[in-house]
């Protein structure tokens, strides 16, 4: 909350009008990342081997077209 109450600061000060548009970003950041989290959570709870090994195909297999498509 600190790092984003300095970062709107500065774009008042320099007059880049950014507070909105990274107000959204933050709110997208936490939003994700605590999916990830609840999602991470269940998997790793699961007793489920086959489960765990689906999902770390998957998305190796996501990682993996992503990296090629950078490249």
């Amino acid at each position: 909350a600190l790092l984003f109450a300095i970062l709107v600061g500065a774009s008042k000060l320099l007059r880049l009008d950014l507070g909105k548009t990274w107000a959204i970003a933050t709110l997208r950041t936490v939003v994700q990342l605590s999916l990830v989290g609840y999602g991470l959570g269940w998997l790793l709870g699961s007793e489920s081997l086959a489960l765990r090994l689906a999902v770390f195909a998957a998305m190796t297999g996501f990682a993996a077209q992503a990296a090629h498509a950078r490249s």
